[in-house]
């Protein structure tokens, strides 16, 4: 690898001076490397060159993570992950380690973890589709306003599964397990797997347990009526993104995406370890 784009947190480097130090250190170790322009559109996405880019470092959280993600969507453009933030799972090489793991990425001293994503699409009542944005980690339906729970039929593969009432619900993939589904009491899965977990939010039920389904499963959750058979609107997010609102009658079809994203990974047993580190918190 020689060829680097970085992606900054602006909020962690504000003043960009760990990311102009780590340019510094690249282009004097023979590589090359620059800072990807924001978009100042409503997208706000980080604009990535068309040249041949070898890897994008990604300065800051598991949030920035996602969101760079989303940036280079279906080029697959390998993306390493350098914490400023908290412990995190998808940025694991905190920031004084840097050097050791760019020497690697320049000497291709490294490997590529293929990590499968989520698409979707809203099915309104009326006919109408809406593109779900592609996830790395979960696409969500949430309650959205002044409702109180709402109520979701779940089908899979067109066969009715179960019906809950909750605060909302999650389709995460494994890599996602750790985000929000984890809080919602869904299990924690290796992200090298191949699955799509589906874990209610606050199900106002007993029985109520993810579900775990194959990668080739399509996955759909159809907005139920309230209690007195009037309309529930709800909200539709991906990865943390700009919601869409649904209602009662309209449908959200979650398949596997189309895409992969490519994590550099310097340590074999990372996941592992940060995983165990997490746990003895």
């Amino acid at each position: 690898m020689k060829n680097f784009v970085i992606i900054t947190n602006d909020r962690k480097d504000p003043q960009y001076k760990l990311t102009d130090e780590i340019i510094n250190y690249i282009e004097s170790q023979g590589g090359h490397a620059s800072r990807a322009i924001k978009s100042m559109d409503a997208s706000c996405l980080s604009v990535i060159p068309n040249e041949d880019i070898d890897c994008v470092l990604v300065l800051g959280g598991d949030g920035t993570m996602l969101r760079a993600a989303r940036d280079i969507t279906d080029r697959e453009i390998p993306m390493l992950g350098i914490n400023l933030g908290t412990l995190g799972f998808l940025a694991d090489i905190e920031k004084d380690r840097y050097k050791e793991a760019i020497d690697q990425l320049l000497k291709d001293d490294c490997h590529i973890q293929k990590r499968m994503t989520l698409g979707g699409k809203i099915i309104r009542a009326t006919g109408e589709e809406i593109v779900v944005p592609g996830a790395l980690n979960d696409i969500l339906v949430t309650k959205q306003g002044t409702v109180h729970i709402i109520n979701v039929d779940i089908y899979v593969n067109g066969q009715f599964l179960y019906s809950v009432p909750a605060d909302g619900i999650i389709a995460s993939t494994p890599t996602g397990s750790t985000g929000y589904s984890m809080s919602a009491g869904g299990p924690i899965i290796h992200p090298r797997a191949s699955l799509i977990a589906i874990t209610p939010i606050c199900a106002h039920t007993m029985n109520s347990r993810t579900v775990v389904m194959g990668p080739d499963d399509v996955v759909e959750f159809v907005i139920g009526e309230g209690r007195d058979g009037d309309d529930l609107t709800a909200e539709v997010t991906s990865d943390g993104g700009a919601g869409i609102s649904v209602k009662t009658g309209d449908r959200i079809v979650i398949t596997k995406g189309n895409y992969v994203v490519n994590l550099v990974k310097i340590h074999e047993t990372s996941f592992l370890q940060t995983l165990n580190r997490k746990m003895s918190n």
